[in-house]
């Protein structure tokens, strides 16, 4: 429950230094809620018991089948390795996760088992805190809206 509460008030728990498992992986997540399933067609991809978690990266068997799903192309990411958006190229692709569903998970837990010498860069963004800092009106504005999610 203390990583749970320390999440909700943060909005960003980082942990370091841990070995897990996909199991061990999967039972620390369930601490926050309920694991949401692997998307359809990353069957390849998937890990865990019932396959709850995504492997995302570019990893590979011993026979090079892939057996993770690639987080985006080198071409989508500036060479300072910035991931600022550029609308003139509609690039990087961002996303937040869930944005397909009724109710979307509450959040995203990240495991990083090998990252690589540069680049790599993933960001957050507190979307309860960017909300709360909006003016009534722009608030009421927004809430009138429909919201398209074509990822």
């Amino acid at each position: 429950q203390m990583l749970r509460r320390t999440w909700l008030q943060a909005g960003l728990l980082v942990i370091r230094g841990l070995d897990l498992s996909p199991d061990n992986f999967a039972s620390i997540s369930r601490h926050f809620g309920v694991l949401g399933p692997v998307p359809a067609g990353r069957e390849h991809a998937k890990l865990g018991p019932g396959g709850c978690i995504l492997r995302i990266g570019n990893v590979r068997d011993q026979t090079g089948k892939l057996i993770s799903q690639p987080s985006s192309t080198k071409e989508n990411v500036l060479l300072d390795g910035s991931s600022q958006y550029r609308p003139a190229e509609r690039l990087p692709v961002w996303h937040t996760d869930g944005t397909f569903k009724e109710t979307p998970e509450a959040g995203t837990a990240l495991y990083c088992r090998q990252a690589p010498e540069e680049g790599g860069a993933t960001c957050f963004a507190d979307a309860a805190s960017a909300w709360e800092g909006l003016a009534f009106d722009q608030q009421q504005h927004l809430l009138k809206l429909d919201c398209i999610c074509s990822l």
